[in-house]
Formats: C-alpha cells, sequence, structure tokens
C-alpha cells in the first residue's frame, strides 16, 4: 500500500514532468509525523531525496540543523540555482503535511496542516 507521503511525492514530480509549473526552482516543505523509531532524519532524508527528483539530481550544498530524534532542518542548494528548505518533525500532535514547489511558470501548493483548538 502506497503511503501518502509516496502519493503525494508522485503527484507533484507528475505534475513538473507535465510541464506544469516551468522550470521548478523553489521547494518549501515542512512535515510533521507521530513519534517514530529513528525521529526525524528518515523523514528528512525522504524529503531530501524527493526534492532532488523535482529539482535536477543530488544537491551541490546541504546544511542541517536540529536534532535527529524531533526536528531535523535542511538547506539545499543545486548547481542550476534552485533552493530547498526541508523542516521534519517528529513528535506529538496531528501529523501535518505543507508544501509549496514555485517553478518558472507557476507553483504547487500543498497543506494539510490541522488547526489547533482555541489559537493554542
Amino acid at each position: 500500500m502506497e503511503s501518502a507521503f509516496e502519493k503525494l511525492t508522485e503527484a507533484v514530480g507528475q505534475a513538473i514532468a507535465d510541464g506544469r509549473v516551468g522550470v521548478p526552482s523553489v521547494v518549501r516543505w515542512y512535515v510533521r509525523t507521530k513519534p517514530a523509531k529513528g525521529g526525524a532524519a528518515p523523514t528528512a532524508e525522504s524529503m531530501l531525496d524527493a526534492a532532488g527528483a523535482w529539482l535536477g539530481g543530488k544537491p551541490v550544498a546541504v546544511q542541517r540543523f536540529g536534532k535527529d530524534e524531533a526536528q531535523v532542518v535542511l538547506h539545499a542548494k543545486w548547481a542550476a540555482g534552485a533552493a530547498a528548505m526541508l523542516t521534519a518533525a517528529s513528535g506529538r500532535g496531528e501529523p501535518a503535511n505543507d508544501l509549496i514547489v514555485l517553478g518558472s511558470r507557476g507553483s504547487i501548493y500543498f497543506g494539510r496542516t490541522p488547526e489547533v483548538a482555541n489559537g493554542t
């Protein structure tokens, strides 16, 4: 069975392949998962792999911030000038997935972030 993460990455990849955004240049993505073995690090690596598929392969530079268990932030750059800011979090609360891909002729937005009751 395909996960929601896999379905999303495939759908974005297909939209890019179909030329819907032109040349993709920026990815901003936040994913929060329930606590799991390995914490946030495996999710961050999967996000980086997906961004690489969308932005043209392996990045030339990656900066990593955070703690592998709770939250990992990756800032990646590609040789052609593309960039990605990826945040993976693992912990209490509802799972969330918020993605923006910007291209030369359009953008892709996906948001599934639960509302917080009473603004807290």
